[in-house]
Order: structure tokens, then sequence, then C-alpha cells
């Protein structure tokens, strides 16, 4: 059986992207932009998409990278069962960081999280 994936999301108020990895390969599941611009409606919207693949069984874990504010307003639109498959918040805008960087990034912040735990 294979492992579930690790979910990267990269957001600010204007926007997401949503990666899967097995920690090998990066694959871009989907982007999100906001209907209206109202980043409590945004979170909640990415919130919900989240917690979709949570029941469908698409996602293991979740690499959240944002700054505050919108890191709390999505946090505090996710479901706590949501919430408990959180393995590492960087509370940076990584928007702009392109995709060949991104897995080097999360394997940093993941082995840190690791070392400090």
């Amino acid at each position: 059986m294979a492992t579930l994936p690790t979910w990267i999301v990269i957001a600010d108020a204007r926007r997401a992207f949503v990666y899967s990895t097995d920690m090998e390969e990066l694959l871009h599941e989907r982007d999100f932009e906001p209907a209206d611009g109202a980043p409590e409606r945004f979170a909640a919207q990415l919130a919900a998409a989240l917690g979709k693949a949570e029941d469908d069984g698409a996602l293991r874990r979740l690499v959240i990278a944002a700054k505050e504010p919108f890191l709390a307003v999505l946090q505090a639109a996710m479901p706590p069962h949501l919430r408990r498959r959180i393995a590492r918040v960087m509370p940076e805008d990584l928007c702009a960081v392109p995709e060949h960087a991104l897995l080097a990034r999360v394997h940093q912040a993941l082995d840190d999280g690791a070392a400090a735990a």
C-alpha cells in the first residue's frame, strides 16, 4: 500500500498553490484565488478543499507556508481534525519561490522541525 502524500500549501491572502509530495517529487495539485478578495472567505474556501482531500484519504500531513496575518486566518478556518495534520508551519511567503526550489525548502523545514522535537 502506498504512503499517503504530504500536501504543501503555499499561500497569501491573494492566492494559494497546493502541491503533493512523496518527499522525492513535487506535484502541482491546484491553484486557488479568492472570489471576492475577503481573506476570511478565501481561507474558508481553501480549508474546505483541504478538508475534502483529507476526508477522501488523499493526504497524510500538511506543510503550510504563509505569513501572518493570513496564516492565523487560515488555521482558524481549519477544523481541529485538519489542524492535527499540520506537520510544519513555515511563517513566510513562498508564493514567488520557483517550484523547483520548494521541495528543498520543505525538506529543510521538516528537518529543522524534527531536530527541534
